[in-house]
């Protein structure tokens, strides 16, 4: 008659030889389900360790590229031919303008030099804008916004001003970028909020009529989509699976 030890030794599995014997699970569902849960933690991990930053103003083009948060985007007017009209409420390339010139309308326009080839944002009144022409701008989450702002004009401090995300950056009329021949100046201003992306901006102006000018390079930073954040979050899965595998093997 077998004893109670002898039953229990024949019972018995080499540890090695059950491992083997389990049956691989194939990926399904829970697999998807888990991706996508560590990509939107991995999103609201980022937004939390960047809780204590604040939205950042710039008059200074390289120190404002240099703070971007992601990839940018610009809206630079070469794809668009000269002389086509942005009417009230319409979009170029994803970024709507919104504006009240009086039977005026914003226009794209190469009869001036520029910062970025040969285009840039003009009405059809001489291809300028005038100080009381200001706009809005809206357009999908973004993390920045920026514009390069173009006269032949003496500016002041203060006389053109861009607001987003809750804060304001205005002319410093010392912090030319650049200066274009014959006689036009080149001025800056930029918003980077790393937080929380925003959908619009302001450009105003102080009102009277005292200068002329134009705008080129509106850059943005999209915000980006879960395609995007995938490849992170399935780094941050595989590093998660292998911990929890020496977890069971200790």
């Amino acid at each position: 008659m077998p004893t109670q030890a002898s039953t229990r030794a024949q019972r018995a599995v080499p540890r090695r030889t059950r491992r083997t014997e389990r049956t691989k699970r194939t990926p399904g569902a829970h697999d998807v389900t888990a991706i996508v849960g560590a990509a939107l933690c991995l999103a609201l991990f980022s937004a939390a360790f960047s809780a204590s930053a604040a939205p950042t103003t710039f008059t200074d083009r390289t120190q404002f590229l240099s703070a971007l948060p992601g990839p940018a985007t610009a809206l630079e007017f070469e794809n668009t031919p000269a002389e086509t009209a942005i009417p009230d409420g319409s979009a170029l390339e994803g970024i709507t303008f919104d504006y009240d010139y009086g039977g005026v309308n914003l226009l794209v326009s190469d009869a001036y030099v520029t910062t970025s080839t040969d285009r840039f944002l003009g009405t059809d009144d001489v291809d300028v804008l005038q100080d009381g022409d200001d706009f809005f701008l809206s357009f999908p989450p973004s993390y920045a916004i920026g514009i390069a702002l173009l006269t032949a004009d003496n500016l002041e401090d203060d006389d053109i001003r861009l607001d987003a995300a809750g804060a304001s950056a205005t002319i410093v009329a010392a912090d030319l970028i650049d200066s274009l021949p014959p006689t036009t100046n080149v001025y800056f201003l930029g918003i980077v909020d790393p937080v929380a992306p925003f959908t619009s901006a302001t450009i105003s102006t102080v009102g009277g009529g005292f200068f002329l000018f134009n705008v080129d390079d509106i850059v943005t930073v999209p915000e980006p989509t879960l395609r995007q954040t995938l490849p992170a979050a399935l780094v941050w899965l595989g590093v998660w699976r292998m911990a929890r595998r020496r977890e069971r093997r200790c």
